[in-house]
């Protein structure tokens, strides 16, 4: 925080919310509060709030179009759930939230998460179907969901939590993908957690963790809004694709 409070204090001068100034202030000060972004800015705290729900929304766009399966022959992914939310009342196990499945490639470190509806079979088998290639190595936990992925053209082995953290023939354990939800978890505001907002949160998550560098990521960004918003045409450019 200190760094970034450092960082605020560089701009003296009042900047527009509005164009690639935004995407700047969304990467480097979205820890920041808004009030502390408005002040820097120069600018109202609704104006700092709709630019950066306009970032998230490319962002989730830029993910939704851009992931691929990972795994694969000779790959060993690893995979788990995890659900996102509070205790009911603050007290007791029974916790309200958003189920996410993920999976964790150890060579690339390729990740994926998705909210699910729930941790029933069908449900999890059809996300790995769908995010894990087939012949890939996958290791869980021993959730039940999991007992037939052989059938499904995947090597499979299993880490019993209830008695080690890494099983003691096979060696497999989930240690990797359980340190990516504890990632997210620090990176998604628990005022982020409604079910409306949350995919939003876990994208731009996501984006950080996949171009963890700011040029590349701040580059990739604007390259997702040309994406997403076409600038138009004007009438000098029609007029010169129409002389080729």
């Amino acid at each position: 925080m200190a760094d970034e409070v450092a960082a605020i204090n560089i701009h003296t001068e009042p900047m527009a919310i509005g164009d690639e100034v935004g995407g700047e202030f969304f990467f480097n000060f979205s820890r920041c509060t808004q009030i502390e972004v408005a002040h820097a800015a120069s600018v109202c705290e609704r104006t700092v709030n709709d630019w950066y729900n306009f970032c998230r929304e490319v962002i989730l766009h830029h993910i939704e179009h851009s992931s691929t399966p990972i795994g694969g022959p000779g790959k060993i992914v690893e995979i788990d759930e995890a659900k996102f939310g509070k205790r009911k009342y603050n007290r007791g196990r029974y916790i309200e939230g958003v189920w996410v499945f993920g999976g964790f490639e150890r060579d690339s470190k390729k990740t994926f998460m998705v909210p699910v509806p729930d941790r029933s079979r069908e449900t999890l088998v059809a996300q790995i179907r769908k995010w894990i290639l087939p012949g890939t190595k996958i290791i869980s936990d021993c959730w039940a969901a999991y007992s037939q992925l052989q059938l499904e053209g995947y090597t499979h082995e299993t880490v019993n939590h209830s008695k080690n953290f890494v099983d003691p023939e096979t060696g497999a354990s989930t240690q990797n993908i359980e340190r990516c939800w504890r990632d997210a978890r620090a990176d998604v505001p628990k005022y982020g957690r409604r079910e409306d907002s949350f995919v939003k949160y876990l994208a731009n998550h996501l984006f950080r963790r996949k171009y963890p560098k700011y040029e590349a990521r701040f580059h990739v960004f604007m390259r997702a809004v040309a994406n997403l918003y076409p600038p138009p045409v004007s009438p000098a450019e029609h007029e010169f694709d129409d002389s080729q």
